[in-house]
């Protein structure tokens, strides 16, 4: 998956609460290869935890709901996560910054469990060295009957975030989202993200 270098834009704060359903059209590459690749395998697990405790960063879970319009969870969703290191690097191998996206070190196939739920734990990512893209985690979720959807979270309160961010936010509202970040008393940041599926 190529990673998109570009200052893109998010939502404004003030729709933060709501999570919602995928209408825009699919860009360049978003094929049915593209959607099959980043699948779960049947089976997947709705909760992941894979990064080693040797790896530098702070803790992050990321945990929220699939579900319909009318907020009924989809279970069995497909959600495929990845982000940077603490580094802001998708691998060791590519060293151009905001490149190796579609070959990332930190990243999880999930299935939802059957009241929606999705829960990933990992490291917070950070920007690319040198560039001005807040750091964020990529999603591409899917289920049986639904329009799949793919976007970015960005984390609220993020200096990197800047206005021009969010004056642009009616091009693409769908794509980027921001999430509150809340430390918790391990220090671990939650963040909650629902997703919302739109029927085909």
């Amino acid at each position: 998956m190529t990673t998109r270098r570009a200052i893109l834009t998010c939502l404004p704060l003030a729709a933060l609460a709501a999570a919602l359903p995928a209408r825009a059209a699919l860009r360049p590459g978003e094929d049915e290869a593209f959607f099959e690749k980043y699948k779960a395998p049947e089976g997947s697990s709705f909760f992941i935890s894979n990064t080693p405790k040797s790896e530098k960063g702070e803790r992050m879970v990321v945990r929220g709901m699939v579900m319909d319009r009318d907020k009924k969870p989809i279970p069995n969703a497909s959600v495929y996560i990845y982000h940077t290191d603490a580094d802001g690097r998708y691998n060791t191998t590519e060293p151009r910054p905001g490149f190796g996206g579609e070959n990332p070190r930190l990243h999880a196939y999930m299935r939802t469990d059957a009241v929606g739920r999705y829960v990933y734990g990992g490291v917070r990512p950070a920007a690319y060295p040198g560039l001005t893209l807040p750091a964020h985690v990529h999603f591409v979720v899917q289920a049986d009957g639904f329009q799949p959807r793919v976007f970015e979270l960005w984390f609220e309160g993020d200096p990197m975030i800047k206005e021009d961010h969010l004056a642009g936010q009616a091009k693409d509202p769908d794509r980027f989202l921001i999430r509150a970040a809340v430390r918790d008393t391990n220090r671990v940041w939650q963040i909650t993200n629902d997703i919302v599926l739109e029927r085909k």
